[in-house]
């Protein structure tokens, strides 16, 4: 998870302009969903393939933050599916904690967005979710279901 959140970082970092003004018009937008949905409209912010595998493929000569974000983001889309499989594998052996496996399943995210964003035009909201949204979410949910839950069944039936 630490390579690609350093990943998203660094692609975050070399289009700060573009993420503050999308951050700029979600805060603005508040919570009338006809305001949300149009300040999610892509605008200046670049698909994350174009931003990352894209210019290093197509670039002739990518600067170090893109190059660095895309090698790493490209690289913890492979790993984060990939450890988080075994981590589940491994925990369901041992008695206790029975992780579910759709957690390997929802960080699969970022390499679906990847593949997706070179194959068509991705909408802004959907690639916020594929590269935000579902791998946070899933660790979160993970550690939450793993360390909290078990303090507060036990809690709760004593």
């Amino acid at each position: 998870m630490l390579v690609y959140a350093v990943g998203l970082g660094a692609v975050v970092l070399a289009h700060g302009d573009a993420f503050g003004t999308l951050a700029d018009r979600v805060s603005a937008a508040g919570t009338d969903t006809g305001d949300l949905s149009a300040a999610l409209e892509r605008e200046t912010v670049p698909v994350v393939y174009d931003a990352t595998i894209g210019a290093m493929v197509s670039g002739p000569t990518p600067e170090t933050t893109v190059l660095a974000g895309g090698a790493l983001l490209g690289l913890g889309a492979v790993l984060l599916p990939t450890v988080v499989f075994l981590l589940v594998y491994l925990t369901r052996l041992s008695p206790g904690w029975k992780p579910t496996y759709l957690y390997p399943l929802v960080v699969l995210g970022p390499a679906a967005g990847l593949v997706a964003g070179a194959a068509t035009a991705v909408p802004l909201a959907v690639e916020l979710a594929l590269f935000g949204l579902l791998p946070f979410g899933a660790l979160l949910a993970m550690v939450l279901s793993a360390f909290v839950r078990p303090k507060l069944t036990a809690l709760l039936v004593s």
